[in-house]
Parts: structure tokens; sequence; C-alpha cells
């Protein structure tokens, strides 16, 4: 799995932002009986003819349609941040300016 993950590095290769699964996760799909943490040479085959026939785009609308698209997510989280600060700054109140040279203490 190290030279695995290297390479991805190597090529600068964003996997996740890709196809929307972490490096690990796809290097588990394709050695679904790990051994050792190496995948075959048969096994890195089988794993890209699943690929070509479909195998992945169908995971990944399974996996979009449960936990929704890469985007989708981003923009729930951005507006579930920024409701967090709009509690904070209902029950704390606006943040009070400091005046230059004031003491933090």
């Amino acid at each position: 799995q190290v030279v695995w993950d290297n390479g991805l590095v190597l090529l600068r290769i964003d996997v996740e932002r890709l196809c929307g699964f972490r490096p690990a996760q796809i290097f588990h799909m394709m050695d679904q009986e790990p051994q050792g943490g190496s995948v075959s040479r048969k096994k890195w085959n089988r794993f890209f003819s699943a690929v070509e026939e479909g195998f992945l785009a169908t995971s990944m609308k399974d996996t979009a349609k449960a936990k929704g698209t890469l985007h989708q997510r981003a923009v729930n989280k951005s507006e579930h941040l920024l409701s967090v600060y709009r509690e904070r700054r209902k029950t704390h109140g606006p943040a009070k300016s400091r005046r230059k040279g004031s003491s933090l203490s």
C-alpha cells in the first residue's frame, strides 16, 4: 500500500477529489483478501476490468445517494458552520473589538 500511496502523491493525483474515495479505500477494494498490504497483478487487473465495466461508477452513484455528492457535503458543512457561528453570536453577542495596544489578559 505504501507504493500505491507514494505513486498517487508523486503523480499528484487527488483520488478522493476525482472519485470520492480515499486512496486507502480504493486499495482495499483491490485487495479484498488482504495479504500483507500487497495487490497481485491478477487482483489489479480484475479490479480495473471491473472499473472499466462501470463497477466504480455504480458504487460512486450508490455512495452519492447515501451520503450526497462531494459538493453537497461541502455545502452542508458550510451551512452547518455558519449556523453554529450565528448561534454563538446570539448567545455571546458580537465580538468586541479591542483597542490597539490593549492587553489580552
